[in-house]
C-alpha cells in the first residue's frame, strides 16, 4: 500500500515536467527556432548568479 501511495504522489508532483513541451535539440527544434508554447509562471526570481574572482581577458593577442 505504501509502494503505491508513493508512485501516486510521486506522479503528482512530477507530472507538470512530464507534459512540459521537450527540447530535444539545442533552441528547440531542428530549424533552431527557440520557441516553445509552454509559458512561463510570473513570479520569477533569481536562482544563482556567477561572480568571477578576475577580469576577463582576449584568449589571444590583438594584432594590428
Amino acid at each position: 500500500m505504501r509502494f503505491a501511495i508513493t508512485c501516486l504522489l510521486a506522479s503528482v508532483i512530477f507530472l507538470p515536467r512530464i507534459f512540459a513541451d521537450d527540447w530535444p535539440t539545442y533552441q528547440h527544434d531542428a530549424k533552431r527556432s527557440g520557441f516553445t508554447t509552454d509559458a512561463l509562471s510570473d513570479d520569477l526570481k533569481v536562482q544563482w548568479v556567477h561572480t568571477q574572482q578576475a577580469p576577463p581577458r582576449p584568449a589571444w593577442p590583438r594584432s594590428d
